[in-house]
Order: structure tokens, then sequence, then C-alpha cells
């Protein structure tokens, strides 16, 4: 360090380079009584006496207090002979430069703060809650210098002849933060850095600098100190003094101006100030009223009245009530009174009397109470719904008729917004209110509501009109809301009628047609059975099964068109729907979580099992196509009874015993702008060439023939719930598990390979296969069929292969055969819909797609189509 670059020295310190470390120009120590001396003879000696006697002149008689402040800093600078001297003062959390004379612009712009600043723009605190101040003026104010340091005084300040060994302190020992050295890169070598205190708190620092080294002795930075402590005091005072007569001006000129009345009476009942105000009630001037008793000003009468309250003020206890204060005048007007007790030492001395007229008030509050139970009443006698909105929409207005109509309170909706109490609100119903809000024209709207909590739903008719105030001014919305759920209902149920009737009629025809040609495939299979060999009978009895399947789904298409006659019989819910768990768990697929809720009790009703066995897996099939992702279903079943009420709330059941059915899901939701419409006929959300329309319906046709009632709630992004409501019957008997539905053929002459992980079905579509004139070999999963297509692929021209296996699936299978031979044909078959296999594993180009169970005609067909590549 003896060679680094420095800045100081008298000879030397407007050089780049100067004298080594801790020497003078002629290598004497810059500590040498020698050095200090030539400094001193240069400068003369300090009376810090009459420093501090300038110092405190200029500050008592200064008016302007950054004007004294700039005046002592060159009062300082002026009898110390240095370059530079600052003045910091607190401003918040900062010690900013209040005034300062020699230090540069660019020294001020560098130096100004000391806040150490976090990441995300906020101020650095000690762990003890106190600010981090940066560099040697941080560690001075914050009070932490070293009383042991040579640099460091008693009275907290540091200050050196030679600062540059501060450039080598290493950083594990040196107390300051964030050290800048601005002052040692500016060539200052002696530095002085005296704290400002005031009642023994740091309020800010006094900075001298000098260039040269050698400036100061530990005698003039305790002078200093002594300098900086009056300084300190002195603009404490000030600032008190300022403050108090700040706050005297401000307390006449409020207690002048204010509309009230403010008065002061002594433990002795005596008027010791008095207001504007109290001298104009009274009608007297200061002079009489200061010195008055309060029995005087008030009379016996009017004492009395409030002797009470004030003798409890001088026992210090606050004291406000209302009551009548007769005027000057001889008007009595009506007042509310505050006597506020004055508390000196823990003893009471007297009480400050505060007192509002509130004639005016009383009169416009009685005239408004009037207007409001006038219009309370006209509100709640209307029968038709009135709702009040302010400018935020939240409710100030709720009626009566909107309590019966909705189930909701009146305080359970004042003070709320719609979108807050009515998340499933919807949207054209607020964008009606908004334009309102805007004082745009907002046409009449019908609505559908369903309050999932109430349990009440049906349809309004909603106007809105904007709420003006005097000005003219938007000030809120008004809305009426009618009832129109009657006329709704009987509107929907025509239009059901006839959609029903069509669709039955069409339904109908198809199924008596398809009916008869069953009956003669049926027919001829079994005169054929009767005729054939052992070697066809059992193909013969497979087409009569087939057959009488096909007959069940026109039985469906029947029913729904109220053709078919049900087979009605009591059953059991808990058994029936067991039984057929299995199936919904096969319809629902892998990816979604099936959970069954039996009741504890029977539940016997009396139905057709089949067809409630098909509304579960309608429901299924609609919540499996709702969860593409996954996600979870649940059947529930439980039994309530039906009152008066809730049939006249909801507007359909009986009353008595019924079974619930909840089945619900959480998939994709259904848009409130279709909910009216999902049990129509061929209604569907679902993309072109993906849903017929008619699931829902289905079962909105098999519930509504066995007597029961289906509702529905749904929320986009959340889930579906169906409810079923069925009657309740006595008796109910076992019943099996329906046997399995097996699939039929198709043909071409070629070889193909048939993979597929269920023996069943692999047994019968290889019969099927083979039926048709086709050579199959078959593989029991992917691998397997890797293997065996590995061997044979000169003779396999086409591979049939099930979507879902254990290991590899489908599509996995085919991309490996196609690394043996690129150019093989594939066909795959899953009991999923297309869609949701292609989505899921993604279908590779070409491949031809037939669902199970395979229909004969349909597997040909795909075969054939699969060879030809179409």
């Amino acid at each position: 360090m003896a060679e680094k670059e420095r800045i100081f020295c008298e000879e030397c310190h407007f050089r780049k380079v100067a004298c080594p470390a801790g020497e003078g120009p002629q290598g004497e120590p810059l500590t040498s009584r020698r050095h200090v001396a030539r400094e001193a003879a240069l400068r003369g000696r300090v009376d810090y006496r009459r420093l501090e006697r300038d110092i405190l002149l200029v500050m008592a008689t200064g008016d302007d207090q950054k004007e004294a402040n700039r005046e002592v800093v060159g009062l300082i600078k002026s009898a110390t002979g240095v370059d530079a001297v600052g003045l910091r003062l607190q401003d918040g959390d900062d010690f900013p430069y209040f005034c300062q004379e020699g230090f540069s612009h660019d020294f001020l712009e560098k130096e100004n703060s000391l806040l150490i600043k976090t990441a995300d723009g906020g101020i650095c605190r000690n762990d003890d809650g106190s600010i981090c101040l940066e560099c040697t003026c941080g560690l001075v104010i914050t009070g932490k210098t070293d009383p042991e340091d040579p640099n460091s005084t008693r009275g907290g300040s540091l200050w050196t002849n030679d600062s540059c060994p501060f450039l080598d302190i290493p950083p594990e020992e040196d107390a300051r933060i964030h050290p800048r050295n601005q002052c040692i890169h500016e060539g200052y070598a002696s530095v002085a850095l005296i704290p400002v205190r005031a009642k023994e708190r740091i309020i800010g620092l006094l900075q001298l600098n000098h260039r040269a080294p050698g400036a100061f002795t530990l005698d003039d930075v305790e002078s200093l100190e002594l300098v900086a402590d009056s300084i300190g005091e002195m603009m404490l005072r000030k600032v008190e003094h300022e403050k108090l007569l700040a706050s005297e001006r401000f307390l006449r000129m409020v207690t002048e101006n204010l509309p009230v009345m403010i008065g002061y009476w002594t433990d002795e009942f005596r008027c010791s100030f008095a207001n504007r105000g109290y001298l104009e009630w009274y009608g007297k001037s200061s002079e009489q009223m200061v010195g008055i008793s309060l029995p005087d000003l008030l009379g016996g009468e009017g004492f009395r009245r409030v002797q009470k309250q004030a003798c409890a003020a001088l026992r210090g206890e606050p004291q406000q009530f209302e009551g009548r204060l007769l005027k000057a005048t001889g008007e009595t007007a009506y007042t509310w009174t505050h006597y506020i007790p004055d508390r000196v030492d823990g003893k009471v001395r007297g009480f400050f009397a505060l007192i509002t007229d509130l004639s005016e008030l009383k009169r416009a509050e009685a005239g408004l109470q009037a207007s409001q139970a006038l219009n309370r009443r006209i509100i709640e006698c209307v029968q038709e719904g009135i709702v009040v909105h302010d400018r935020e929409l939240r409710y100030l207005a709720w009626n009566p008729f909107l309590e019966q109509l909705t189930g909701i309170t009146e305080d359970h909706v004042l003070g709320r917004r719609p979108q807050d109490l009515f998340p499933t609100l919807k949207a054209g119903s607020l964008e009606q209110v908004e334009k309102a809000l805007r004082g745009e024209v907002a046409p009449g709207e019908e609505f559908f509501y369903n309050i999932e909590e109430t349990g009440h739903s049906g349809w309004t008719y909603n106007t809105a009109a904007p709420l003006r105030s005097d000005d003219g001014s938007i000030i809120g919305v008004i809305r009426t809301i009618s009832d129109v759920t009657a006329r709704k209902k009987l509107e929907e149920q025509l239009r059901h009628a006839q959609r029903m009737e069509a669709l039955g009629q069409l339904a109908g025809g198809v199924a008596h047609d398809f009916n008869n040609v069953l009956q003669v495939i049926m027919g001829y299979a079994a005169l054929a059975e009767i005729k054939a060999g052992a070697e066809l009978k059992e193909p013969l009895r497979e087409i009569v099964a087939a057959a009488e399947r096909a007959s069940e789904l026109t039985s469906g298409l029947l029913s729904y068109s109220r053709k078919q006659v049900f087979k009605l019989e009591p059953v059991d819910l808990n058994k029936l729907v067991a039984m057929v768990e299995k199936f919904l768990i096969r319809v629902l697929g892998d990816d979604v979580l099936f959970e069954l809720k039996r009741s504890a009790d029977p539940l016997v009703v009396t139905v057709d099992k089949a067809h409630l066995q098909q509304v579960f897996v309608n429901l299924a099939a609609n919540a499996r196509d709702a969860m593409p992702n996954g996600g979870e279903l649940s059947v529930q079943l439980e039994g309530l009874h039906l009152d008066q009420g809730f049939v006249a709330t909801h507007g359909f059941g009986t009353p008595g015993p019924h079974a619930l059915i909840t089945v619900s899901d959480t998939g994709e939701g259904i848009p409130k702008e279709h909910l009216q419409r999902i049990f129509e006929p061929f209604f569907t959300t679902k993309g072109e060439g993906k849903g017929t329309g008619l699931g829902l319906s289905i079962v909105y046709g098999i519930v509504t023939q066995l007597h029961g009632h289906i509702t529905c709630y749904s929320e986009s992004g959340i889930g579906t719930t169906f409810r079923i409501y069925l009657p309740l019957t006595g008796g109910a008997e076992e019943f099996a598990e329906p046997e399995p539905v097996a699939p039929q053929v198709i043909e071409e002459e070629v070889t193909i390979l048939l993979v597929e992980d269920d023996p069943g079905v692999r047994r019968v579509t290889r019969e099927l296969l083979e039926a048709f004139g086709y050579q199959v070999v078959e593989a029991a999963d992917g691998a397997e069929a890797v293997a065996l297509f590995a061997k044979e692929h000169a003779r396999i021209r086409l591979a049939v292969v099930d979507a879902l296996m254990p290991g590899m699936n489908g599509v996995e299978t085919l991309v490996a055969l196609r690394e043996i031979v690129p150019e093989v044909k594939a066909l795959i078959l899953s009991g999923y819909a297309q869609h949701i296999i292609s989505g899921k594993m993604g279908i590779p180009e070409g491949v031809v797609f037939v669902d199970k169970p395979v229909v004969p005609a349909r597997l040909l067909e795909g075969v054939t189509r699969a060879l030809v590549g179409n």
C-alpha cells in the first residue's frame, strides 16, 4: 500500500500520485507535531467559544430555519478554514445534506443519500428494525463507532488526518456498511464526522473535510462536538417553538370557524374560553362570557338539566347527550353536547364543552324517515321484485317479493354485489345493469335463475333503469323483476310436447320397421338352427343372441317414443346399480375414478330394469365425454320425502317418499345458455359428428315414463350434477347380473394379425374373420404381436389391434409393427369413442377405427377400407 495512488498532503494534494502511506512531504509522519503545527499556522487558532456564541445567535434570531443553517455552515467553514463543511439532517429514514459549502456537485450526487435499498426497492433494516446506513457517515449517525478506536471519540465522532488507511481495512474488520470512500477518492485527507444530537438522540451529522492532512486535533473534534450539540438543541427548540405557534394558530382558526359551540369551564363552573359560536348563541361578548358561571348562563332550570353531566365530567367521565337549549333570542333548539374532561397531572381542572345545533338535522331526519317509511311500504307491498344498486352494484334494496321468489333474505343480500352473491348469474343480467349504470337504454329481458343454496329456480322478466340524484347524475340502478316462471313452463311444455310427439313418431316408425327386420333374422336363424348340423348350431345361436340384443336397442327407441310397453317390477336401486357398476367403469375408462354411495336402507322403486340401466349408462357416457383429461364420477343413492312445499317450489313431483339418484362428475360443465336445452331431442354441445343429441333425451323420456323427474345443475369448469327423483314403492326382488353382450363378423382373403388381450373377444373375433374367409394369426398382447409379426410378416397384410391392452397399447404396438414393415395396413378396435382414443394416444394416419362391440358389417367394412387404403 506504500506506493498506492493518493491525492493527499499540502504540497502534493493536487497531483494524482502522493506521498507514501503515513508520511508527509519530507517523509515525516502525518501526525507529527511539525506537520500539525504547519497546518495550525496556516489557519490560526479557532475560538470555539466565540464560534458557538455566533452560531446560537444566528439560530436564535433567524426566522428562516434553512437560511440560518446555511449561515451556520458558513461560520464553521470560515472559523476552521477547512475546504468543505456539510450538515446532514434526518429526513424520514434518510440523512441527506441539508446545507453545505465546498463539496462538488458530483460528490453531493453520490453521497447525498445514505440509505441501503433491497433488491425489490425497499429499505434495508437491521434485525431490531433500525435503518441500515452506508459508509462512515452511516456508522456515526447510527451511533456504532468504537470509543476504543483511535479515530473515534467518547462523544461518538470519527475523525482522521489521513483517510488513506481506510482503504486498507479488510472487509471482515470494517464496521462500516458498504464503504464508498468517496471522501478519499475526492482527495480529502482530513475528515471529521460529528454527530448532531438533540435530547440524546442523533438527528444529524456535521461533516468537515480538508484536502491537506493534519487538519484536526482531538481538542478540535471535542470542541466541535459541543458546537454540534448546541446546534442540535437549538434546532429542536426552534422546531418545537414553531410547532407550538403553528398549533396555536391552527386551533384558533379551527375553533373560530367550526360550526359548533366550543367553551371551557373550570372546576368551579366558570367560563374561561368561548368561541364565536358560543358568544353568538348567547348574545354575549368575550368579556361578558369569560368568568360567568354556568348556572348564571343557563338559568336555574337549564343548569339542572345539565348539572348531572357537568359534575360527571369534573369527575373525569366524558359525557355525550342530546337535549333542548335556549338561545338568547328565546328560541329553543335541539342540540348534541359533548363534555370532555381536562386532566392535568392526573387531576381534572375543568372540561371542554362542544355543542352542535341539530335542529335542522332533526327536521330533515323526521321528513326523511317519513319518506323512507312510505317508500318502504310501497316496495314491500308491490307484487314484483324491486332491486336498487349503488354505482359499485352493491344491493341497497331487496323487497319481500324477492325473498319469497329466491328464498334469500334481505339481510343476506344488502351491501353485497350480484357476482359475489350469485356466482352462476348470467352475464346478460349484469350487462343489463351496467348499461343502465352508463345511462343507456336497457330493454327488458328474460332470464333463468337457479339458486343451488335454496333450491329455487325459475324465469324472470327484468328491467333496469338509471337511478339519478337531484342534479341528474347517475347514483345507481333500479330494477324490476317479474316472475314469469308459470308462463315459461306453459310455453316449454307446449314446445316439449310438440318435439316429443315428432320425435316419438320418427323413433316409433324406425323401431317398428327395424323390429320387423330383426324378426325375420331371428326367425330364419332359428329355422336354420333346427336344420343345421352340429358344426353350424353355435354360429346360428350367436346370430340369434345378437339379434336379441339389437331388439333391446329398438325397445329403447320404442320406450322413448312411448310406444314400448315397460316391464315394470319392484327393484331395489342398491342392487340394480351394483349390478351395472362394472359396466359403468368400463364405459368411463381408466382415467375416470368411479365412486358408488349406496343407501343404508333398501330403495324399492317400480321400474323397467333394462331401461333404468340405460339411464345410468347414458349419464356415465355423457360424463365421460365431459372429462377428456380424466376426473371423477359419483353415483349416490338416498331416500327422501317430498312435501307440498318442495313440489310448489320446484314445480314437479308429487308429495311422498322418493328415491333420489345423484350423478355428479368433475368434467368441463355445461354452459349456462345450454342448460335449458340439454334434454331436447337432437340438441348437443359436442362438435359435428361427435354426438347425436339423443343420450340425455332418452334419459329424460325413460325417467318421465317411470313417473319420475330429473334436474341438472352445472357450472363451466366445475362439473355437472343430475338428480333423478323416483317414487318409492314396497317390495323388491333379487336379480342376476345380465349376460355380457357378444360381437359379430366380417371377411376378406388375406392373413390378418389379430391382437386382443381379452380371450373371449379374441376367440369370437377370430371365428368371425375366419367365417368370412380370412386367415387369422392371433396374439394376446403387444409384445407377443411384435414377436409374431417379426417371424411371419411376409404373409400378414393387415393388423387388427385392440386399443387398450396391458403393457403396450394399440398405438404403441402399431408403431412397433411399422418399424418392421412400414407399409403394413392397420385397424384399431376400441370400446371407447374414436376422439377419446385419438386424443389419448394419437392414432397414426391411415389407420381405420372400428368401435366395440363389433358389428359384423362394420368390421367387414373396416377391414375392406384398411386393405384398400381408403
